[in-house]
């Protein structure tokens, strides 16, 4: 969506919000094509306004937004909390797979964090790897609400009836077309790969071809994870693929039903 820029708060934010002058912050700016047109445009302002209203320590939090004229051009800007860290995706790049204690501690931060997102009407739509970022304590944040949808929105972007999120972790209802309802187990079943993909260093549905991957998402019941990596527990294994059942009210229930059982 945009290019993001490390930047320095120079003076406190409005209505005496965060960030406090000196602060170092996140600055994302939308590439041209992103806000080319009034259903784009509405979608930049809709993120901003969701990132602003989540308080969440592990919600990137979106500070502000902004339209600057900068020689000659009109920019379109959103001012995030900088977080100092590395993606899962680039963790398990470099360590391979996470161990269950790990992945059982990283599931309940994410479940956490989507209940305080989906407790605002919100649906993620792109819980993934690469939109998790792990702190050098170990603490977790979920990042990039662009693709966010309000769930009770009257009004829709004119690009509903297309594919919107990350194909590899994309939900059944996500690719049935636009009169498929996509709520908050959209984002339980993509955190049902993501554990998947930690535990095992490989995502169950993975392929180069957008068919294929498409059509093992609606139709390919993937094998447990203990069938790759044995020492993983039953109870993980039923976690997970409770999570990525193919009909969504087969999936738990909420993002608190996930964070209790990952914690039990």
């Amino acid at each position: 969506m945009g290019t993001v820029f490390l930047a320095t708060a120079l003076s406190r934010g409005r209505d005496d919000e965060p960030p406090d002058a000196g602060v170092q912050v996140a600055l994302k700016v939308l590439h041209p094509h992103v806000v080319s047109s009034p259903e784009r445009f509405q979608r930049f302002r809709r993120e901003a306004e969701i990132g602003m209203r989540i308080h969440h320590p592990s919600v990137v939090r979106t500070l502000d937004a902004a339209v600057r004229v900068l020689n000659g051009r009109m920019l379109h800007m959103l001012v995030m909390e900088f977080v100092d860290g590395r993606t899962l995706r680039s963790l398990l790049g470099q360590h391979g797979r996470f161990d269950e204690a790990e992945c059982r501690r990283i599931g309940a931060q994410i479940a956490e964090a989507l209940e305080a997102i989906h407790a605002e009407g919100v649906v993620h739509r792109d819980v993934k790897p690469a939109n998790v970022i792990q702190t050098p304590d170990g603490d977790l944040k979920i990042t990039d609400l662009g693709l966010a949808r309000i769930t009770d929105e009257v009004e829709k972007l004119s690009s509903t009836g297309v594919f919107v999120g990350s194909v590899l972790y994309g939900a059944p209802e996500q690719f049935r077309g636009p009169r498929s309802e996509v709520d908050h187990h959209a984002d339980l079943y993509a955190l049902g790969l993501l554990l998947y993909e930690l535990a095992t260093a490989k995502h169950p549905f993975s392929d180069e071809d957008f068919r294929v991957v498409m059509r093992r998402h609606l139709h390919d019941l993937p094998p447990a994870p203990s069938v790759h990596e044995p020492l993983l527990s039953p109870e993980f294994d039923a976690i997970v693929l409770s999570l990525l059942a193919k009909e969504q009210s087969d999936r738990p229930s909420d993002a608190a039903t996930v964070r209790a059982a990952l914690l039990a």
